[in-house]
């Protein structure tokens, strides 16, 4: 069918029916002529032909005011009353032809639609005011675009960043504003292009600034741009705080570097020293159980590699460090005086014991610590003595009838395979199972030579201050060194170089520890052949350390790209540099 025929089949009757609102004609006399269906449903009225009656008869309320219109031929808006118990919103509009009045429509609608209207308006006015609130509020420079490319809005933030006003770029299409030269390139006209959200760097004219602008689009039902939202920040702004946090980490780096000397010195007075991965694991390990009161500990590794150390160091970094350290080798004592050791003994208990009795070293440790070293030595039957203590803390001595309950931390030591031992029902696997619980294993010195150097010069120190000499040792002699494999670890280079210091009649112990360390090998001679006696080994590696880090001074802009390129912790870098007084600004 036809638009026009359509047209042609429509009737002022079916859109007078077809509105939303309760409509009345009537005359200059109040006398109805026509009543749509929606008023008959509004007030609830039968259907019923009203036309011919008056008004003011039929629906006296809305009589009333229709007979004030009709008197004074004026149109009456927004009256609320209340017919037939229906509360409505009154409209009437004169009905007039040139100047001859003709009447009025009554027009009407449920009070309750406008209020339903009313507060669907007032949440979407207030849910728009939190909105730019929101948008206002942000740190961030907002701008957003409409399809076309013009401005709609842009916060505060985006005119403060960029030094302009919001009514001068409103309305403004982005590329009229690129031509006036506010930015050398538009984020929005390449998501327009490239459909897409899209990241910039924008040069400011007016302020001189790099902005990073992210440009992301908006798309409606029909699939097309409708909006472009930019979120744009401070590039210069950015750099300064990350310069700024750059020196703050330098700073934090610097003193965690103080913080780390001192523990260093620290546990070099306490013979532990090493900067190697593995032996710095162990130390972490170690001082976390120390801090937090842990018992029953297991240190395991070869003869030599500083088991008594460590347990002097956990010791010495507990709260217990000012009480006992109590301890014991294991396999130095015959079984029937071992057990009269560790738990003592009453008066008479065995021919030729104390008349008065004796307290073993667990009960002398009391609140400190007993280290228990070669454990894995200890007789069967002493084993499940030492058993029921770790299970209950108390102590019977030997020939007594009471137990006393000791606190004490155990730390327990063994160069055995107790796995092994436990295997070989030499050692009690629920004894073997409580000590485990906490195990820290000693790296053997072959794994670690990154160390030697270190461990040579503390101890070469402390035997000259000790003997008041002053040995040395050469560069080359010391690269023999590294070479050995130590199969007695730590306890066989230190008391080598204890040695040296007493016996050797030579200011360099080069020949006296090839001797020792059984290295019949030519010395290599790193150097020409006229600077050897020159150096010795500590100053070598120290001249030879320093000149890494100054090439790597001119290669590098800061410490921790110094720190990347050489596979090292941040905080050595910084601690070398202290050490030669070298810095990156020098470089």
């Amino acid at each position: 069918m036809k638009k026009e025929n359509v047209f042609n089949q429509i009737c002022p009757e079916h859109i007078f029916n077809a509105t939303n609102n309760g409509k009345i004609i009537i005359d200059t006399e109040g006398t109805i002529l026509s009543t749509n269906e929606k008023a008959f449903a509004i007030l609830g009225i039968k259907k019923q032909e009203m036309r011919g009656e008056s008004i003011s008869k039929s629906l006296p309320e809305i009589g009333k005011i229709a007979t004030d219109a009709l008197k004074n031929k004026d149109d009456i808006l927004g009256q609320q009353i209340t017919e037939k118990g229906i509360s409505i919103i009154l409209n009437i509009s004169t009905i007039k032809e040139k100047d001859l009045f003709l009447g009025i429509v009554v027009s009407f609608q449920q009070t309750i639609l406008f209020e339903q209207a009313a507060k669907k308006l007032e949440f979407y006015k207030s849910q728009n005011k939190e909105l730019n609130a929101i948008f206002q509020s942000v740190s961030d420079a907002l701008w957003v675009c409409d399809g076309q490319g013009y401005v709609v809005n842009i916060n505060k933030a985006s005119e403060k960043l960029n030094k302009i006003r919001k009514q001068d770029v409103i309305g403004k299409k982005v590329d009229e504003l690129i031509q006036r030269g506010m930015f050398d390139k538009s984020v929005t006209t390449q998501v327009l292009k490239k459909k897409k959200q899209v990241t910039i760097v924008q040069n400011v004219k007016k302020t001189k600034n790099k902005i990073l602008a992210t440009g992301t689009p908006v798309f409606n039902e029909s699939g097309e741009i409708s909006l472009v939202v930019i979120n744009s920040r401070d590039l210069t702004s950015l750099n300064i705080i990350k310069e700024k946090l750059e020196k703050s980490l330098e700073e934090s780096d610097r003193l965690r570097n103080v913080l780390q000397e001192m523990n260093l010195q620290e546990m070099k007075k306490q013979d532990v020293v090493g900067e190697s991965e593995a032996i710095q694991s162990v130390l972490k390990i170690a001082l976390k159980l120390s801090h937090m009161e842990v018992s029953n500990i297991l240190l395991l590794g070869e003869s030599g590699t500083g088991k008594g150390l460590m347990a002097k160091f956990i010791h010495k970094n507990s709260r217990r460090k000012n009480k006992i350290f109590m301890q014991i080798n294991c396999a130095a004592l015959p079984d029937n005086l071992l057990e009269a050791e560790l738990f003592g003994y009453e008066k008479g208990a065995f021919t030729g014991a104390r008349s008065n009795g004796k307290p073993g070293l667990i009960e002398l440790s009391e609140n400190g610590t007993l280290f228990l070293d070669e454990i894995g030595e200890i007789p069967l039957v002493l084993q499940s003595k030492l058993l029921k203590y770790f299970d209950d803390q108390k102590v019977m001595r030997v020939g007594g009838i009471k137990p006393r309950k000791i606190d004490c931390t155990i730390i327990a030591a063994t160069n055995r395979n107790l796995e092994s031992r436990v295997k070989q029902k030499r050692f009690r696997q629920d004894l073997f199972y409580r000590i485990n619980t906490f195990t820290i294993t000693m790296p053997p010195l072959r794994e670690r030579p990154e160390d030697i150097f270190d461990i040579v010069n503390h101890y070469l120190d402390k035997y000259n201050k000790q003997f008041q000499a002053q040995k040395k040792i050469s560069f080359e002699a010391f690269s023999m060194i590294q070479k050995y494999n130590f199969p007695g670890n730590v306890r066989e280079l230190k008391n080598i170089i204890k040695k040296g210091v007493v016996l050797s009649d030579s200011r360099y112990l080069d020949e006296h520890l090839l001797k020792d360390f059984r290295l019949t090998t030519e010395i290599i001679k790193p150097f020409n052949p006229e600077e050897v006696n020159v150096f010795n080994f500590k100053n070598a590696m120290m001249a030879y350390e320093k000149d890494i880090l100054l090439h790597m001074l001119k290669i590098c802009r800061t410490t921790r790209e110094i720190a990347k390129k050489m596979e090292i912790d941040h905080s050595t870098v910084v601690r070398k540099l202290k050490k030669y007084s070298l810095s990156t600004s020098g470089a």
